[in-house]
């Protein structure tokens, strides 16, 4: 997460890999300025969709959540599990 994106560039450069991050590294990446997605499953693997955002709470606190109206199969609950917590 620790590349800027850079709209003179085609995705297939500046994409990077799909990764597993605690959400206090993808807080902030979306504080730094770079876009976060999240994965959903689909027959072709992990396809990034909707892009998160940050939700600040009292106290200073920081979660993401996904950017604009719920959508169909697309929401938190739709993507896939982890078998191990992320450290």
């Amino acid at each position: 997460m620790n590349t800027r994106f850079d709209c003179s560039r085609t995705p297939e450069v500046w994409a990077s890999p799909e990764l597993v991050a605690p959400v206090g590294e993808a807080v902030d990446a979306l504080d730094a300025g770079d876009q976060v997605f999240a994965l959903f499953p689909s027959i072709h693997g992990h396809l990034p969709d909707r892009e998160f955002v940050v939700a600040d709470y009292d106290g200073g606190r920081k979660t993401i959540v996904l950017k604009g109206p719920t959508a169909y199969e697309r929401e938190v609950h739709d993507m896939d599990r982890l078998e191990a917590p992320v450290s």
